[in-house]
């Protein structure tokens, strides 16, 4: 398979579980289940899941690379150079 088809299939899989987990996070702030530092927590777990799980592929790396940046923006963090 062409490497743009599977970082399209890739990406595509991803946006669909992000905006599953996302609406999933946001409905359980919304009934109370969890307060804003609970989702800060959930948020900084998934920036180390990404941190962790980084493809060696160049153009998946780079792909990690994005989510990571674009999470700790979100967080406010400093970037650590990855």
């Amino acid at each position: 398979m062409r490497t743009e088809l599977r970082i399209d299939g890739v990406t595509a899989s991803q946006l669909v579980s992000a905006a599953i987990i996302g609406a999933l996070v946001s409905a359980l702030r919304r009934k109370g289940l969890f307060n804003d530092t609970e989702i800060e927590e959930i948020y900084k777990e998934a920036l180390t899941l990404l941190e962790i799980d980084q493809s060696p592929e160049p153009e998946f790396k780079r792909v990690s690379d994005m989510a990571i940046e674009m999470l700790r923006t979100q967080l406010n963090m400093p970037d650590n150079d990855n």
